[in-house]
């Protein structure tokens, strides 16, 4: 068993293969998966989660940087990557002897690719609708005269980002598809044929049907969670990730007793209040002060006061069979409880995206198969 006296994530790779099923289920047999690992697998941890993913036949990743691609390959990941974010002169060059793929995201990075002395696997990224990165429907036919004139661009792949997939009541999806297909068109008429066209996200993969031969980019559904925690997307997903401590000191106080900073709780009568080594440093948002609970003994529990960089308090009068060393749940599941990131985000007026990733990279992580222990990864990216 994990160490319990202090924090610690616990990563169900079952869960994880259970959630990858449900995506396939989604999509169809004619569709493959570029599987989304940026940022530390949204804090779940990427080494380990691409290996698991890579065993069950997907054979695509995305990451943001080319810093997470190297560590992939340090973990023997043999999959293709696509770098999602820029890259320098040095990168290319790595990315081109290591089945790496990179993305055009401005048209002016096209004159740096085009003299490079080494083959580069380029995704041209469209802006269509987005307004973050890519290049906009009318710099297109520009990218492309001059990928086709390049003796060392390959165009491996085209894809765009649905900006509003998540809402069901919006026409602004099917523009930007209409405005993908026109491009798409115009790489057909000169002669091109990437291998990979891609565009729909998790809510996408959910809300839309996905055009046969279409690559699709699933992220935080893989990790159980919604893309937004306020609707149904009708999947059946599980809870892959636990943040658990276990209680360090229990002490009863007396009525009028303030409880953390700036006392915005105080006890009504005599109340027993258990401290755990858990807080925002860990992960857990400051705003479930006086909101959040956590899971004890499979029960629930309220966190009292504000919740810290290290501790948070909880008030556990109600019980009589608690006691320090006792397993504390603060995402996760235990009995028949769950908290899950999606309910720590609708408490925190966010999405899960920033619940995984808030998750501290210095806090032990356990991965787990058929419930044992098959991974310790320690202090990762410390």
């Amino acid at each position: 068993m994990p160490p319990n006296h202090t924090p610690y994530i616990e990563i169900d790779l079952d869960k994880l293969v259970h959630n990858l099923g449900q995506v396939r289920k989604k999509i169809g047999a004619s569709n493959s998966i570029i599987a989304v690992v940026k940022d530390n697998a949204y804090g779940l941890g990427a080494p380990v989660i691409a290996q698991t993913l890579e065993k069950e036949g997907v054979g695509f990743f995305a990451v943001a940087c080319m810093d997470e691609a190297r560590e992939l390959r340090k973990y023997n990941i043999h999959s293709p990557i696509l770098v999602l974010g820029a890259c320098s002169q040095d990168d290319i060059v790595w990315a081109s002897s290591n089945g790496v793929h990179v993305t055009l995201n401005d048209i002016a990075q096209l004159d740096l690719l085009a003299d490079m002395d080494c083959m580069v696997k380029l995704h041209i990224n469209v802006d269509t609708g987005m307004g973050r990165l890519g290049l906009f429907k009318s710099e297109t036919d520009e990218a492309l005269e001059i990928i086709s004139s390049s003796g060392n661009i390959e165009l491996e792949g085209i894809f765009t980002h649905f900006a509003n997939a998540d809402a069901p009541d919006t026409d602004k999806t099917s523009l930007q598809n209409m405005q993908f297909t026109e491009v798409l068109n115009s790489v057909k008429e000169k002669g091109l044929s990437p291998r990979y066209i891609h565009c729909s996200n998790s809510a996408a993969i959910c809300r839309f049907q996905i055009p046969e031969g279409y690559y699709i980019r699933p992220g935080i559904l893989l990790y159980g969670s919604r893309s937004d925690p306020t609707q149904d997307f009708d999947i059946d997903l599980l809870l892959i990730a636990s943040l658990k401590a276990s209680i360090i000191k229990i002490k009863k106080v007396p009525a009028g007793t303030s409880i953390s900073y700036g006392g915005t709780y105080t006890t009504q009568e005599e109340t027993l209040i258990a401290t755990v080594p858990i807080g925002y440093t860990h992960g857990l948002p400051r705003a479930l002060s006086n909101r959040g609970e956590v899971l004890i003994h499979g029960r629930r529990f309220p966190i009292v006061g504000k919740v810290t960089m290290d501790h948070i308090m909880i008030d556990i009068s109600s019980a009589s069979d608690i006691a320090v060393g006792d397993e504390v749940v603060a995402m996760g599941k235990q009995g028949n409880e769950i908290i899950s990131p999606d309910d720590i985000a609708l408490l925190s007026g966010t999405v899960s995206y920033e619940i995984l990733t808030w998750l501290c990279n210095r806090i032990d992580r356990f991965y787990y198969r058929n419930n044992k222990i098959v991974c310790h990864e320690k202090n990762i990216h410390k």
